[in-house]
């Protein structure tokens, strides 16, 4: 069992209960129970520390029921807490329609073509609308938040031709899992290996990392190539046409064939 030397209550959503079964970690739903009963709990801890799988919509009420019952007993501002720890708005460039499918925080240059950036994870997002198995993420999450990764960094930092509508073409994603990674702060880090621009497209090769406690957890080698919508748009309405003459070609040809 895990015991935390510094009494810091780590709070992850409800489908990483598996992973909350140690000491010192609770489910979301776990701490909104606690602020409902009075009780000394809280009090005991120094401070709460979000992981992942919290969800923004829970915290308000968890919020609300703090202070209407446990205001009296803890010796933390869980809501102070709260605001500071959990992300301050997820990225808005990553083309997602529904801020709980984003993966990804704001993301930091720290170097040159090198970005930094939080991995937040919803769990009512896409990827976790189902069974939830074992303690660490999934590694499809982390697909992911790969590749809102890598288009939200060159919408942000390598727009091309300004700010017109765009479509990214995968050239290929090479993806390795070097570590598990669990419900608990990570980062990504974001390196631009070579990029080649003229007025048609934008070719980009990049490497992503996903890194916890200084280790590791999983890489990708991510090319894909940025066009402008409309001309991508037309090519594939002329692809998509052809593979429907291309297919009733094929059942009619079936057809003739004698049994």
């Amino acid at each position: 069992m895990l015991k935390n030397q510094n009494t810091d209550l780590l709070v992850v959503g409800d489908k990483f209960h598996e992973f909350a079964m140690s000491n010192d970690i609770v489910t979301l739903s776990q701490l909104d129970l606690m602020t409902k009963i009075p009780s000394k709990v809280l009090a005991r801890n120094n401070s709460v520390v979000i992981g992942q799988g919290v969800r923004k919509d829970t915290i308000g009420n968890i919020l609300e029921n703090y202070h209407h019952y446990n205001q009296q007993v803890s010796n933390i501002d869980l809501h102070t807490l709260l605001q500071e720890q959990y992300p301050q708005g997820s990225n808005s460039y990553t083309h997602k329609k529904e801020e709980h499918n984003i993966l990804i925080g704001k993301a930091k240059k720290i170097d040159k073509d090198i970005y930094t950036l939080p991995l937040i994870i919803d769990e009512r997002c896409e990827l976790m609308g189902d069974h939830q198995s074992g303690k660490h993420l999934q590694g499809m999450l982390l697909v992911e938040a790969f590749r809102q990764t890598f288009i939200a960094i060159t919408e942000e930092f390598y727009p091309f031709l300004g700010d017109i509508e765009k479509y990214f073409v995968i050239n290929s994603l090479n993806t390795s899992f070097h570590n598990f990674i669990f419900p608990i702060a990570a980062n990504i880090i974001y390196k631009v290996n070579d990029i080649d621009v003229n007025e048609r497209r934008e070719k980009i090769s990049s490497r992503i990392e996903a890194w916890q406690n200084d280790v590791l957890c999983a890489s990708m080698e991510a090319n894909f190539t940025v066009y402008p919508l409309d001309i991508i748009s037309k090519k594939e309405a002329e692809l998509a046409e052809q593979a429907i003459v291309n297919h009733f070609i094929k059942i009619n040809s079936n057809k003739m064939i004698p049994e």
